[in-house]
């Protein structure tokens, strides 16, 4: 499997002899980066190698107009690369690492110690900005900077040595957790979302008057005050718990219904997800026409009323990205079957742009038009206005990637 990225109608092959998966994506000034993971080397369509001599390595790519520039190349004996840290300034990931860990040439760590790192770029130079023994079966789902604290959201089962803190889990499934800690690595704060069967906390949402927790579960959720319940049911659900009103917004129905990302656009939520048989939300109740659908909720923060747009097609649809510019929301993902008017060549991408004037399943099919590529490798959505869809929008130059 390859990567492939496009700039504006310049486009850009990642391959290699092995797998190579796409890891995150991050916007950081005029920049667009990329990091992925990827066995032995790496080739663009200039013929410049990216090379590893360790089994399994990561490299943080950037989309320039003449291709793939590597900004840095991550390798080591074991370790697991999470994801870029949300933050306004300087580049930074998350690393669980034990043994050597080098970027480049300059070596990050050389002991046997498993810890979890968070990395930094300041003036191109890397460094460890602060690091915690990390031992057990975890991972971290998002890491977020902001006002002077780190916070940490992710699920772990069984035993687990975070820091000097000793985690267990009661059943052999996963529960979610939230860690919160000083810029001086100093722990904070900690709390968990458990159930009697898997429970992970994905996102943590901060509003002016709010800080809301998602995540899934199985069966029953409890976390901090509340408690949500549907014992004797296997499907995977959607939770919202809010800070302010200590409760949860159940997002459910027949089949499991399962969590892809999130972002605030002026006090709304923006929930973006996927589910098969029936989806019931606090506004609507709708069914899947096909195997698989995805779905896109604005809620208001009192969960009282939600707008939500349902994506389907005759097979398999799931939306894999939720991207949010200049106000206006837009999603990717991929499918099977027919969507529109258009039938898959096995399994093919789609994009689509949202505006205020689309609001339901009937309106969303008259004013989008798909554009197939004619090999069926993948496709994408235009608007009714004609303009390319935006998948990132740095200064005016449109990114693809997938």
């Amino acid at each position: 499997r390859d990567l492939f990225l496009t700039l504006n109608e310049e486009s850009d092959i990642l391959i290699g002899p092995a797998v190579e998966q796409y890891v995150d994506v991050h916007k950081q000034g005029g920049q667009v980066l990329t990091l992925i993971r990827y066995f032995g080397f790496l080739e663009n369509k200039e013929g410049n190698q990216f090379i590893s001599d360790q089994a399994i390595s990561y490299a943080i790519v950037e989309a320039g107009v003449d291709g793939w520039n590597l900004i840095a190349n991550i390798t080591g004996e074991n370790f697991t690369a999470f994801g870029f840290v949300k933050r306004d300034d300087d580049l930074a990931f998350m690393v669980r690492a034990s043994g050597l860990l080098k970027i480049g040439n300059d070596t990050l760590k050389h002991d046997i110690q498993d810890e979890l790192l968070y990395l930094e770029m300041t003036q191109g130079i890397w460094k460890v900005q602060a690091k915690w023994v990390a031992e057990g079966d975890f991972q971290i789902t998002q890491a977020l900077e902001q006002n002077k604290k780190l916070m940490m959201t992710g699920k772990f089962r069984g035993e687990v040595l975070m820091d000097d803190s000793e985690w267990s889990t009661e059943t052999p499934f996963f529960d979610g957790f939230l860690m919160e800690f000083d810029l001086s690595s100093r722990m904070l704060n900690t709390s968990f979302t458990t159930g009697v069967f898997d429970v992970s906390l994905n996102a943590l949402i901060i509003s002016d008057d709010d800080t809301l927790f998602i995540g899934e579960f199985v069966g029953q959720v409890n976390f901090r005050d509340a408690s949500y319940s549907e014992l004797g049911f296997t499907d995977t659900h959607i939770f919202i718990y809010s800070s302010t009103t200590k409760s949860f917004t159940i997002i459910r129905g027949e089949g499991d219904q399962r969590f892809v990302s999130a972002a605030l656009i002026d006090n709304q939520l923006i929930l973006a997800g996927n589910f098969r048989d029936s989806l019931i939300t606090p506004g609507l109740i709708s069914s899947c026409r096909g195997s698989s659908c995805g779905f896109v909720s604005v809620l208001d923060l009192g969960f009282e009323e939600d707008n939500t747009t349902i994506f389907e097609s005759t097979a398999e649809l799931a939306i894999s990205d939720l991207n949010i510019q200049n106000s206006i929301w837009s999603i990717c993902g991929t499918f099977s079957g027919t969507i529109l008017d258009y039938t898959a060549l096995g399994e093919d991408w789609f994009c689509f742009i949202q505006d205020e004037t689309n609001t339901n399943e009937k309106e969303v099919a008259e004013r989008v038009k798909l554009f197939p590529n004619p090999t069926g490798g993948f496709l994408f959505l235009e608007d009714y206005h004609g303009k390319d869809f935006q998948v990132l929008d740095v200064y005016g130059r449109i990114i693809y990637a997938g």
